[in-house]
C-alpha cells in the first residue's frame, strides 16, 4: 500500500478478522461510478492503504491486482501507478502486468507501456499481449510486422474492426472513422490518440468513470461529448474539478450556439450552455450581474442533475461575491451552494446578511 496511518490509510490491521476470500469476492464489487465524494475517499482509502494480508485461503487472485483494477475504473489513474509502484516484483502476476500497462495506456504513457509488452509477448498466448505488441510496432513504423500480426489475428477469428482499423491508418495516414466503440479498453484509447481518430458518441455508454476522464481530456474528442464527459467525469470525482473549469472556459463554442444562447433561446445544446454561463460569469465585473448569471446556471443545473458539480465549478466565484444588500435575494443560493460545495463554513456571511434583513 501507498497510504499510512499518518497520510490517511486505514493501519496495518485493517483486514484483522476478515478471510481472505471474502476480501478476493467484494473488492471487485466497489462501485466505481458512485457520485458520492464520501464514498469514493472511503473507496479510495481502502484500496491505497498499507495493510498485512488478510488470513486464509486464497482463491488465487492477487489482492494489488484487484486494487490496482478497482483504482483504475475509478478514474484513480495516479493512485493506480502508485500503488504498483509499491509492488517490488510484478513479473510474479500477469493479472498485474495486464493492469500496469493498461494503466500506462490510459496514461497515453506508450514509451513505458510497449518495452513492457515487448517483454511479456513471448511469455503468454493473450490476445490482449498480442494486439498491443501490434500496436507497438505499428507506433514504432514496423507496419510490415504489425500487418503480418494482424494477419495472424484473423486467421485466430479474433474480431476487433476498431482495433484493425486504427492499426491501418498509423500505417496509411487515412483516416479511419471509429462508427462504435460502445465498450472501449485502454488500448483501444492509445490506438485511437496516435491516429487522431475521432472518439464516436456511444465511447461513454458504459458510464465509467474512468473512460469519463480519459475522453474529457482526448483532444481526437469532439468538444461536445468532451464537456458531457468531464461534466460526468467531475461529478462521479474521477477528473478534478479545475479541469472542467478550464474546460469550460477554453472549449470552442459554435458561432450559432452563442447567438442562441445570448438570445436565451434554449435550443443549444446543455454542456455548451453551461461553459457559455461560466465564461459569462468569470468575465463579468458587475456583482448584480455575476450572481445573476450564476443562479441562471444552478437552475439549470438542477434540472439536469448537476448541482453538485455546479456548486463546485462556481465556488471561486461565489467567494468573490461580497454580501451585500443588493444581493440579499441571492444569499439563499449562495449558502445552498458552499454546503453542496463541501464549505459550510464559508456560508457565513451570507447567513449574516439573513439574519440582519430578517431583523
Amino acid at each position: 500500500g501507498t497510504l499510512g496511518v499518518a497520510d490517511g490509510g486505514f493501519g496495518p490491521a485493517m483486514w484483522e478478522g476478515t478471510r481472505r476470500g471474502l476480501v478476493e469476492r467484494l473488492l471487485p464489487r466497489l462501485p466505481a461510478e458512485t457520485q458520492s465524494r464520501a464514498m469514493r475517499g472511503l473507496m479510495r482509502r481502502l484500496l491505497l492503504s498499507a495493510a498485512k494480508a488478510p488470513q486464509g485461503k486464497s482463491t488465487g487472485a492477487s489482492l494489488v491486482a484487484l486494487r490496482v483494477e478497482r483504482l483504475a475504473a475509478m478514474g484513480e489513474i495516479v493512485g493506480a501507478r502508485d500503488l504498483l509502484g509499491a509492488v517490488r516484483d510484478r513479473s510474479a502476476s500477469e493479472s498485474l502486468q495486464r493492469s500496469e500497462t493498461d494503466v500506462l495506456f490510459m496514461a497515453n504513457d506508450n514509451a513505458r507501456a510497449c518495452p513492457l509488452v515487448a517483454r511479456l509477448v513471448g511469455t503468454s498466448a493473450s490476445v490482449h499481449w498480442q494486439k498491443a505488441f501490434i500496436f507497438c510496432q505499428a507506433l514504432a513504423g514496423e507496419h510490415d510486422r504489425a500487418e503480418l500480426g494482424i494477419g495472424l489475428l484473423r486467421e485466430k477469428g479474433v474480431k476487433d474492426e476498431v482495433f484493425y482499423g486504427l492499426i491501418d491508418s498509423l500505417a496509411s495516414r487515412e483516416k479511419f472513422v471509429i462508427a462504435s466503440l460502445a465498450h472501449p479498453t485502454p488500448l483501444h484509447f492509445a490506438i485511437a490518440r496516435a491516429a487522431r481518430a475521432r472518439l464516436p458518441a456511444d465511447v461513454t455508454s458504459s458510464n465509467n468513470p474512468a473512460v469519463l476522464r480519459i475522453v474529457a481530456t482526448s483532444p481526437n474528442a469532439r468538444a461536445r461529448l468532451r464537456l458531457e464527459s468531464a461534466e460526468r467525469a467531475e461529478a462521479m470525482g474521477s477528473l478534478p474539478t479545475n479541469f472542467l473549469r478550464q474546460l469550460y472556459a477554453g472549449i470552442t463554442i459554435p458561432e450559432d450556439v452563442v447567438a442562441d444562447l445570448a438570445k436565451r433561446k434554449g435550443n443549444a445544446p446543455v454542456p455548451m450552455a453551461r461553459a457559455y454561463l461560466y465564461r459569462n460569469a468569470i468575465g463579468e465585473v458587475v456583482p448584480t450581474a455575476v450572481a445573476e448569471t450564476i443562479s441562471r446556471a444552478i437552475a439549470m443545473a438542477r434540472a439536469g442533475g448537476y448541482y453538485p458539480s455546479t456548486a463546485r465549478v462556481y465556488l471561486p466565484v461565489i467567494e468573490r461575491l461580497a454580501p451585500r444588500r443588493e444581493l440579499l435575494w441571492f444569499a439563499p443560493e449562495a449558502v445552498r451552494a458552499f454546503i453542496a460545495a463541501g464549505k459550510p463554513q464559508a456560508a457565513g456571511s451570507w447567513l449574516d446578511l439573513l439574519h440582519l434583513a430578517a431583523s
